[in-house]
């Protein structure tokens, strides 16, 4: 059984009525995943020799479930910024920019 990631589930309007819900959830789970980030590279003694996006694509593809189950669709790894995001939010907000560019031209 083949899925055809062509036709969302979700029409534009749809997706327009949740986009503030789907930009909340994706924001909680960076967030937590930033934690997890945050945790794991902690240590006080050791310099930062590299510098690295707050949120990376790896965060950003994680997030890949919770916006299929909202609206039909698989984040495309072209939809990620090369390099990261230096914020949280600047995060979201492409995201949900590039989700609803795909939406609109699934639509035309």
């Amino acid at each position: 059984m083949s899925t055809d990631n062509s036709t969302p589930k979700i029409s534009y309007v749809e997706f327009l009525k949740i986009k503030g819900d789907l930009s909340r959830k994706i924001t909680d789970e960076l967030e937590i995943e930033i934690e997890m980030t945050d945790f794991e590279t902690a240590d006080e003694n050791e310099e930062d020799l590299w510098e690295t996006p707050v949120v990376d694509s790896k965060s950003v593809i994680k997030l890949s479930p919770i916006v299929e189950q909202m609206t039909g669709r698989k984040i495309k790894p072209e939809w990620i910024k090369p390099g990261g995001y230096d914020s949280l939010e600047d995060a979201v907000i492409d995201l949900v920019r590039q989700l609803e560019l795909d939406l609109q031209k699934a639509e035309d």
